[in-house]
């Protein structure tokens, strides 16, 4: 579980488990907080993380055009700890660049989920 934006989220472990099926033979796809993905790697440890990069100029112009924070809380979100990915084995970590065209992004974000997936 994580806290972020004053409100508390979390993974329940058995709906996981029924989505995964008890031999882990079915995959899912979880938006996490990065805080929080070396905790959901100890109760799935092989699970993969795809992180959405981009740079910081970018995130704040996007935040921004949302309209829904002023700019000291875009600021305290843009201060937040990078992730660790030193924990994840290199073969299940994944980066997509999103500073990039919308579909761009999402077709390289597509293309590591058919990977994952075992889709050509």
């Amino acid at each position: 579980s994580w806290y972020a934006h004053h409100i508390h989220y979390g993974i329940d472990k058995q709906k996981l488990n029924l989505i995964l099926g008890p031999h882990g033979q079915h995959w899912g796809l979880i938006n996490g907080a990065r805080r929080a993905v070396n905790q959901w790697l100890e109760a799935s440890p092989k699970g993969h993380v795809i992180e959405i990069q981009a740079s910081l100029e970018t995130r704040r112009l996007r935040l921004a055009s949302r309209e829904r924070e002023n700019m000291h809380a875009i600021n305290q979100r843009l201060n937040s700890a990078p992730l660790d990915s030193s924990k994840i084995p290199k073969e299940n970590y994944h980066v997509v660049d999103n500073n990039q065209d919308i579909n761009q992004s999402f077709n390289m974000f597509s293309s590591i989920i058919k990977k994952i997936a075992g889709i050509s």
